[in-house]
């Protein structure tokens, strides 16, 4: 019976023993681990903790740190949709001024080509002061030919009258037999303004003039084209600068949030570096 107490007894104080060391061994562990890692932790929960309520604060600033990652992610991938909506615009932008150049451009040289063979030196400013003039000319030359034409019918006229019955219908003379030295001078002098090598002139002159009219009314379109354009691409130009410049902001924008993401992320990976530490104090407290 004795012997069976003092075995009892043995084993009861082997195991306070047993507890003892765990309970010193445990003390060891959890004030190696506060020690080792105390200023990464204070850095981020406060030099003011104590193991036993460390995890919960620790959960609470991670889950906060989660939710700052998550909105700078979020307004990051924000301002790049814009981003990418502005190039669009700016693509498009870009894409609508050269297209409108091109064509002021190629309706200019269309019009130059007509203008210089009117008239060298020529300048696209000219055209329509130069469609007046080649107008007017036109006009001129058809009314001087309709006033050769009443000119020569009506020396046809006199010349007859002279032939049939030796009288001048500009001065209403008559001549006789004894005056043919009079009447051949007349008769020339007729026959002069019958002549039809000044009407040929004018109507070769008239002929080129209603060509070169004609050429210049052909490129009026391409003209009217370039006054158009010259008038929008410069607007175009102005909108390309005005975009571009919101796309450099927004770049620029982007770039400080991806820096502003890489930092949260820094950070919450710091934390989840910790966290096994943490749940590793918190379950040497409780064991």
């Amino acid at each position: 019976q004795e012997l069976v107490e003092c075995t009892r007894l043995a084993s009861e104080r082997a195991q306070l023993n047993f507890r003892k060391k765990e309970v010193a061994d445990r003390k060891r562990k959890l004030e190696t681990l506060a020690s080792t890692w105390r200023p990464k932790l204070s850095a981020i929960v406060g030099e003011n903790w104590e193991p036993e309520t460390l995890e919960p604060k620790f959960q609470s600033l991670l889950a906060k740190q989660s939710k700052s990652l998550q909105d700078a992610r979020k307004k990051r991938d924000q301002a790049r949709e814009k981003q990418q909506k502005v190039e669009y615009r700016l693509k498009t932008a870009k894409e609508s001024q050269d297209s409108k150049s091109q064509d002021a451009t190629e309706r200019k040289q269309e019009v130059l080509a007509a203008l210089r063979k009117v008239r060298d030196g020529a300048v696209i400013e000219d055209f329509s002061e130069e469609v007046t003039a080649v107008e007017q000319q036109v006009e001129d030359l058809r009314n001087e030919l309709s006033l050769f034409d009443a000119l020569v019918d009506y020396y046809s006229k006199c010349k007859r009258m002279l032939e049939t019955k030796k009288r001048c219908l500009l001065c209403d003379r008559h001549f006789d037999d004894s005056q043919s030295a009079s009447l051949d001078r007349l008769s020339k002098k007729i026959d002069k303004h019958l002549d039809p090598k000044g009407r040929g002139e004018v109507q070769t002159d008239y002929k080129e003039a209603l060509a070169s009219l004609e050429s210049l009314r052909a490129v009026r379109a391409s003209y009217d084209t370039y006054e158009r354009l010259s008038t929008e691409v410069p607007k175009l130009r102005d909108e390309y600068k005005a975009i571009q410049a919101e796309h450099d902001a927004l770049e620029r924008q982007v770039e400080e949030l991806e820096s502003a993401v890489s930092s949260e992320e820094e950070k919450h990976r710091d934390m989840e570096e910790l966290s096994k530490t943490v749940t590793n104090i918190s379950q040497t407290i409780k064991d």
